[in-house]
């Protein structure tokens, strides 16, 4: 991504027992090395990411969360509950 900023992935393809995953999995891991946060998302279209879900660590607060993306604004932006 930057000479600071890695992202490792791998691809696992789906297998017979894998009947929620026709598709495979996507395994992968980002790390900054610096101070910052770093978020990953995903969004079901390609227009916007309102909608999506995003993984955000918070160093400063020592968590890495799923969020729903409901808006623009940081107050739209909120914890998915554990199980999702």
């Amino acid at each position: 991504l930057d000479d600071n900023t890695v992202l490792n992935y791998a691809l696992v393809p789906s297998t017979a027992a894998d009947g929620d995953a026709p598709n495979g999995i996507l395994c992968g891991r980002v790390e900054h090395y610096g101070e910052g946060w770093i978020a990953l998302a995903a969004a079901e279209t390609a227009d916007e990411m309102v909608g999506g879900e995003a993984i955000i660590g918070l160093p400063d607060e020592s968590s890495v969360l799923k969020y729903n993306l409901g808006g623009f604004s940081v107050d739209l932006v909120t914890p998915m509950a554990e199980s999702m």
